[in-house]
């Protein structure tokens, strides 16, 4: 994957606040952007940890711990997937 250098100007005082390293803000950083897309859609689960550089199990708990839904679903979505179950599970007992 290509990648761009950006410069992001942060107080040293939040550096000091956040006790993280100029590393550590740049890491963070990349993880809360992906994060952000994949919690507004933009981007897919495997797209947004491969943008973070983590594994999508990694990601997976880092979404978690920020209480970024995996699935959504509308309710006229929710009722459709459940009579697609119901269907299915009717086949299968046939």
């Amino acid at each position: 994957m290509q990648t761009v250098s950006l410069k992001l100007e942060f107080p040293t005082e939040l550096l000091a606040l956040l006790r993280k390293s100029r590393r550590e803000m740049e890491r963070d950083a990349q993880i809360w952007i992906a994060l952000e897309l994949f919690r507004q859609r933009k981007v897919s689960a495997g797209k947004a940890a491969e943008l973070a550089g983590l594994s999508l199990s990694e990601f997976m708990d880092i979404s978690r711990q920020h209480g970024v839904e995996w699935v959504s679903y509308t309710d006229e979505e929710l009722e459709a997937e459940i009579q697609n179950a119901r269907h299915l599970g009717a086949q299968v007992r046939k």
